[in-house]
């Protein structure tokens, strides 16, 4: 009985390590899978900003947002992510760019029984319906492209 806390200490910090291993592995997929999103998406809008809009199988949000947080780390690049698993929703620019990503997602959201909110750069939110995830990110798109 008395190796107890001895093994308690060691699980513990093997948890920590597994821990901090996930969430290096996390970081480093998050940037892969953001330049795919890159490489595969070229649409701009007339001033020449990236607009990547895309709806994503199996997605946590904190996920969701480091991929948007990766995107957004480009130049001139808007983020417009989705889960379809969750129904999460993340909307998110590089920081010179002149929309309101929070008003965006408030506005967008709020059209397909959501809720959500953020700054002028970074926002997240929900919506219950998640069979349209593709359709709100399509609206979301159109109305940048004003």
């Amino acid at each position: 009985m008395t190796d107890v806390p001895t093994i308690l200490v060691k699980m513990i910090e093997e948890k920590r390590a597994l821990h901090s291993d996930a969430k290096r592995l996390e970081e480093r997929l998050a940037e892969f899978e953001a330049r795919a999103l890159l490489a595969d998406s070229w649409e701009e809008n007339a001033g020449g900003t990236r607009i990547i809009s895309r709806a994503l199988d199996e997605i946590t949000p904190g996920y969701l947002g480091l991929v948007a947080e990766k995107l957004v780390s480009e130049i001139e690049v808007v983020a417009l992510l989705a889960s379809r698993g969750t129904g999460h929703v993340v909307f998110a620019q590089t920081k010179r760019l002149p929309y309101d990503m929070g008003a965006l997602l408030r506005e967008t959201v709020t059209e397909f029984g959501g809720k959500g909110g953020g700054a002028k750069d970074f926002a997240q939110g929900s919506i219950a319906d998640l069979a349209k995830a593709d359709v709100l990110l399509a609206h979301a798109a159109a109305s940048l492209k004003k």
